[in-house]
Order: C-alpha cells, then sequence, then structure tokens
C-alpha cells in the first residue's frame, strides 16, 4: 500500500491598510487567538506601491527606480498644445477645483493621464507606473507557478465586489487546487481615506477580513495541509489635522526651465542643477511642518537616487498638500509619513512563531515569509 504524504501548503492574506489598532479590539483578539505570532508592520517609505514591492519582492525604491507614481525626464518630452496647456495652467493658478473639471477634456486632447500636474509641466514626467499588485511581475514571490493568487486589484471591480470576488476565487482555490495561496484585498485602503482612522466602516471591514483568514487556515489545518500561514498589511492611516496649500510651482519664478518639482499630498521633490535655486527652495520648506530628508537618512530608507529628488521633503503626520499634483483633494487620512505614530501601523500575524519583537518592518516580513517558504 503507497501512503502519499500530504502536500503543506502556505497561505498569504494581505489586506491593503488593515490597521493594528483593530487587533487591541477583543473580538480580534478572539479571532486571532490561535496565532503565536502577532505584531505592528512599522511602514517604510512612499506609498503602497513602494512598500508592496519592499513586502514582496524584498526591494526599495532605489531597486525598483521610482519613488511614488511618476518619474522625472531626463530630457523633456513634448506634447504640444503650448497654448492650450498655459491657458490650463493659468486657471489652475486661479482655481484648482476649475482645473480638476476640466481635467478629462486635457487629458482627452493631450492623450495621456495628466493626473492633476499643472500642463505647463507635463513634459517633465512619465505616465503613471502600474501598481505592482497588478502587474505580473516576476519578482515579487507569489508572481510564479507554484502560486495560486486571488487579487482584489485584477478582479475589474472596485471596493468591496472586487474583496468579495478575490475571496471567492481563494476559496476555490483552496479546496480544488494544491498550491500555494496569495489572496490580497484592496477595500479597506479605500475605507480609511475616505471616514478615517478609527472609524466603524474600517473596523467592521477589517473584521470580516480576519474572519476570512482564519476560516481559511482552519480549513487547510483540518485537511493537514497548512504549512505556513500570514495575515498582514502595509500601514494603518492617520486622520489630517492640516490641509497645505503649496502651490509653490507658482510662487518660486523659474519653475518649469531653473526647477522642476512634483508634489503629491505629502512629498515634496525638487531638481535644479542650480545650488542656490534649490536654496531658496529650501528656506520655503523649512517653513512647513515636516523635514528635508538628509543624506544618510536616504541611505537608510534607499532611496538616494537623484531621480527621487535633489531635494526630497516629507510632511510630519496629520499634515498633507491639496492641490497637489496627484490627488483630486485631501482625504481624512493617509498613510506614507516617515515619522509616525500609533496609527500608522499595519499588522503581522503568523503560526510560524519566530519571535516577539513588537514590531517589523516590510522588509524583514518579506525576509521571514520567504525563509520559512524555502525552508
Amino acid at each position: 500500500m503507497v501512503i502519499t504524504k500530504m502536500r503543506k501548503r502556505n497561505i498569504v492574506f494581505f489586506v491593503d491598510a488593515l490597521p493594528y489598532w483593530v487587533l487591541e479590539k477583543n473580538a480580534a483578539k478572539e479571532i486571532l487567538s490561535d496565532f503565536c505570532e502577532v505584531r505592528k508592520m512599522a511602514p517604510s517609505i512612499g506609498y503602497s506601491i513602494n512598500v508592496h514591492q519592499e513586502l514582496f519582492s524584498g526591494r526599495v525604491p532605489d531597486a525598483v527606480g521610482y519613488l511614488g507614481e511618476r518619474r522625472i525626464r531626463k530630457n523633456p518630452n513634448r506634447y504640444g498644445l503650448y497654448k492650450l496647456r498655459s491657458v490650463s495652467s493659468e486657471l489652475r493658478k486661479i482655481s484648482p477645483r476649475l482645473d480638476r473639471y476640466l481635467r478629462p477634456v486635457w487629458n482627452y486632447l493631450l492623450k495621456s493621464n495628466t493626473q492633476f500636474i499643472p500642463l505647463d509641466l507635463i513634459d517633465w514626467y512619465d505616465e503613471s507606473i502600474p501598481y505592482p499588485l497588478i502587474q505580473n511581475d516576476k519578482a515579487l514571490f507569489f508572481n510564479n507557478s507554484g502560486w495560486d493568487c486571488a487579487i482584489a486589484d485584477r478582479t475589474g471591480l472596485a471596493g468591496e465586489d472586487a474583496d468579495n470576488k478575490a475571496i471567492q476565487l481563494a476559496w476555490s482555490y483552496l479546496r480544488h487546487s494544491n498550491k500555494d495561496i496569495f489572496i490580497a484585498l484592496l477595500n479597506i485602503d479605500a475605507l480609511g481615506h475616505t471616514y478615517g482612522n478609527p472609524s466603524n466602516e474600517v473596523e467592521s471591514a477589517s473584521m470580516n477580513a480576519l474572519k476570512e483568514y482564519r476560516s481559511m487556515v482552519q480549513s487547510l489545518d483540518i485537511r493537514g495541509e497548512l504549512g505556513s500561514a500570514y495575515l498582514l498589511s502595509d500601514h494603518g492611516m492617520s486622520n489630517v489635522t492640516r490641509i497645505i496649500d503649496l502651490r509653490m510651482e507658482y510662487r518660486i519664478p523659474g519653475c518649469g526651465k531653473r526647477w522642476i518639482c512634483y508634489y503629491d499630498s505629502l512629498y515634496f521633490k525638487a531638481w535644479s542643477d542650480s545650488s542656490a535655486m534649490l536654496d531658496v527652495i529650501k528656506d520655503e520648506l523649512r517653513t512647513l511642518p515636516g523635514k528635508i530628508l538628509g543624506s544618510m537618512e536616504r541611505k537608510r530608507l534607499g532611496v538616494t537616487s537623484r531621480s527621487f529628488g535633489d531635494i526630497l521633503f516629507v510632511l510630519n503626520e496629520g499634515n498633507a498638500f491639496a492641490p497637489n499634483f496627484f490627488g483630486r483633494g485631501a482625504a481624512k487620512a493617509y498613510h506614507g509619513y516617515i515619522d509616525y505614530g500609533e496609527m500608522q501601523y499595519g499588522v503581522f500575524v503568523t503560526n510560524t512563531g519566530r519571535g516577539n519583537i513588537e514590531s517589523i518592518t516590510p522588509m524583514e516580513a518579506y525576509q521571514q515569509m520567504t525563509s520559512s517558504f524555502s525552508g
């Protein structure tokens, strides 16, 4: 009689923006009572587009070549329509809201997603970089033949519908396949930006995700197939208490000629071949609640490339730029701060029991996960 050894299957259940404060609720502690390691995820630099790379491929911004969704061009492209673009930029200077309403028109005429970049500066920026979870990037550990992937970002749906579709797909893989399983949900991130932290909406969706994770792990365990199990997120969120209308591109002369900038909700980057020009910009930034990253800190965070700015500035927690080059307006809460408090922490939960240190970084999480898969 031949006895076939049951293959152990690993499961990684990723929930974008699942905040650690939810795990401190008694209901969450009960759901996760069987898991021996529950830690805070300490976010690294940048937004999800970069933190996901650290979590799933072990690569910092210097290694992937971007920080945020836009890269500066060494030589500006030329889109044409100069007079129209000049009119657009003047409108933005007077009324950012009017510019927002007209953006679909500008995007159609330029055949490009211009986000909310002033159109007289658009020549300097590459198109938006796709999110790692959407791409079939082979550097991400789950994008290979040994994994079944149920990723909400790939369903073509949005919000709760996307998450439900991914969960249904994951259960199908769990029952009918023998591969490792990677699940990724997205809706809590949108809820956090909309309702803030803490909020009933975020807590309710988070509890549902915890229950799904526990059910999938228990199902594999009952069948004798459970290997390493991980529940993790990339960050939490902090509520915004101050909105800053920067629009420095209009207040310091020469933007687009003597200097270039790009700023989103939290990060400001500037480039210039003139040290005197950079000094003027630094003086302006020093009046704001944030900090200019020095060379040692940029090295530690993996953002040494000049493509991330001759100046790289990050706002303090609770502050946000609006309007900015990326978004329509200010959200209720944000993630991506460098120095932060409890609300920014994500989660890291596993059955591997490798330690009881209070927090873990995305890079450390990547190393622990991939080591357990190969072990």
